[in-house]
């Protein structure tokens, strides 16, 4: 195995995720999968999604043997990131110049991708309000983090996918005191934040108990099904009834657990292919301008200075070297792999070709026997000998792969994103 190879299969992996697959086939035999998303009389751009990744690669016609479309798509969607603080990284006016943008290429549905702990209680409403008035697509909360003012921005979603590992809740208002620190909100305020947060999940559909186990410390919440087999959460405990708040918590739900209680609709790390709550077999991406206009936000109050882009830069060069030795270290376990097995196959094939000479040579039954016992012996050994050692270097290209695998999210995560 090869340094180019792993990356090969890696691009393979990206074009093989994409909800609808057109397929080119180049003259040299590769096929690529993808949406095709742009044509010019010398060029043709193949797009690829993988969760939050969106991979483009441009191909000359010249290189093309054959191109083959897929099926119109049921419905177009576009991904919009609700990521970082509410009113730095995120602000209702970028939303709303996104949405705008979303709904001129044509979106039948908005997928907000939310990863936020949270942010600006007055933003927040701004955020709301924007996402009230967009009633021409439908909204779609995928979930990763969803914190405080960010919970209600997904509650506001009328369908909520989560991530497996995601995380929805404590929307808990504060306000920042003279000295830096937290401070309770006034009365007053809670009320009125409170009443936000009612109208956020009912505007989304959800049940307002969850809105108010993630705010109220003294709430009991509880969890039982019906008998058309809904899931409904109440107040208060029941015998068969299964306790999801107890008074003094703060109500976070895991990604099963916002799925169980009936807050998710399903539980999905990729969205390229359409869930099936939605009822459609297939959709396509509009592509990633929505996207790329809420993270180019010119309102956003922490865009990093050159010489945290400088700091950026360094440590992705920096987890690329280590990426590279992790690829060089898989490559030479593979390598060291094939030459024992290689050694192993040479060393039991001649004990076998000793074998048969014998039980050729000698006809007489105790002969055979020995013959038989020795072989046996021998491929014993052979492996006694070589099976420990092939084990290494399995365990130590697994542990490069993972490293590797680790490494390559680590970049991608600092790596700016359409």
């Amino acid at each position: 195995m090869t340094h180019k190879l792993l990356i090969t299969a890696c691009s393979l992996l990206l074009f093989s995720t994409t909800a609808l697959a057109d397929s080119i086939t180049k003259t040299n035999g590769q096929t690529l999968h993808g949406k095709i998303v742009e044509e010019t009389p010398d060029l043709i751009t193949l797009q690829s999604n993988l969760g939050e990744l969106i991979t483009r690669t441009r191909i000359a016609r010249k290189d093309i043997a054959k191109i083959k479309r897929d099926a119109v798509a049921d419905a177009s969607y576009c991904r919009i990131p609700i990521e970082g603080t509410i009113g730095q990284d995120v602000t209702a006016h970028a939303l709303e110049k996104s949405l705008e943008l979303a709904r001129s290429l044509g979106s039948n549905y908005v997928v907000l991708c939310i990863d936020s702990g949270g942010g600006e209680a007055g933003e927040m409403v701004k955020i709301l309000e924007v996402l009230k008035n967009c009633t021409d697509m439908k909204l779609i909360a995928h979930v990763k983090r969803a914190g405080s003012a960010a919970a209600l921005i997904a509650m506001t979603c009328p369908t909520i996918i989560v991530a497996t590992d995601s995380s929805i809740g404590a929307a808990v208002p504060f306000k920042v005191g003279p000295d830096g620190t937290p401070e309770n909100v006034e009365a007053k305020w809670l009320s009125f934040f409170e009443s936000i947060a009612r109208g956020a999940a009912q505007s989304g559909g959800h049940s307002p108990l969850l809105v108010r186990g993630m705010m109220d410390l003294e709430l009991t919440l509880s969890l039982r099904t019906t008998p058309d087999g809904k899931p409904e959460v109440f107040e208060g405990s029941a015998p068969d009834a299964t306790l999801i708040k107890k008074p003094g918590k703060i109500l976070t739900l895991q990604g099963p657990e916002s799925h169980a209680c009936g807050l998710a609709a399903a539980i999905a790390d990729d969205i390229t292919r359409p869930p099936p709550i939605l009822g459609i077999k297939s959709w396509s991406s509009v592509g990633d301008a929505p996207w790329s206009k809420m993270k180019n936000n010119p309102q956003a109050k922490n865009n990093p200075t050159p010489q945290q882009q400088k700091e950026n830069h360094k440590q992705i060069d920096e987890l690329k070297s280590q990426h590279s030795v992790a690829i060089n270290k898989a490559n030479t376990a593979t390598d060291a792999m094939n030459k024992l097995t290689a050694q192993a196959n040479q060393e039991a094939n001649a004990a076998t070709d000793e074998y048969r000479k014998a039980r050729f040579a000698s006809r007489r039954p105790s002969a055979d026997k020995q013959a038989h016992e020795a072989y046996e012996a021998k491929m014993a050994a052979i492996r006694g000998k070589y099976d420990p050692l092939i084990a290494t270097q399995k365990r130590i290209y697994s542990e490069a792969v993972a490293t590797s695998e680790q490494l390559h999210a680590k970049i991608l995560k600092l790596t700016i994103r359409p």
